[in-house]
């Protein structure tokens, strides 16, 4: 085989191999996954920060948040964060507090059922510029 046929096989080849990494992307991230609970043991808000840096520029980035202990089936704790974007909270009695995780493979959605006046109210105006 001559130089350019290896580089047009070469091509076909990284061709075929991007449209099937795309065709999985676009495919299997807008499958749904089956929901399914999660029991917790606590729950807290907060933040999680994040940033990038190169040769003296960059940014930083603080996204809200959930924090979680997920009960194990082992009667051990795990603490997992949630992205406080793709949350809802339910103040609705559950015999033991629990996630609800529902949504596709590379955008999942996250319902917090917990007991009434689990959400303190609290306002704050401070004044200061």
């Amino acid at each position: 085989m001559n130089d350019k046929g290896e580089c047009d096989y070469i091509f076909i080849i990284m061709m075929v191999a991007v449209f099937g990494i795309f065709l999985t992307i676009m495919v299997g991230g807008s499958i749904p996954i089956d929901p399914y609970t999660i029991q917790i043991k606590s729950l807290n808000d907060g933040s999680q920060i994040s940033g990038h840096f190169t040769l003296g520029s960059g940014y930083i980035k603080q996204d809200p948040v959930f924090i979680v202990y997920e009960r194990l089936q082992n009667e051990g704790y795990v603490l997992k964060t949630l992205p406080a974007d793709d949350t809802i909270i339910y103040e609705d009695n559950p015999s033991i507090p629990y996630i609800r995780v529902s949504g596709c493979a590379f955008k999942l959605e996250y319902e917090i059922h917990v007991p009434s006046e689990s959400i303190i109210q609290q306002y704050a105006l401070d004044g200061k510029l």
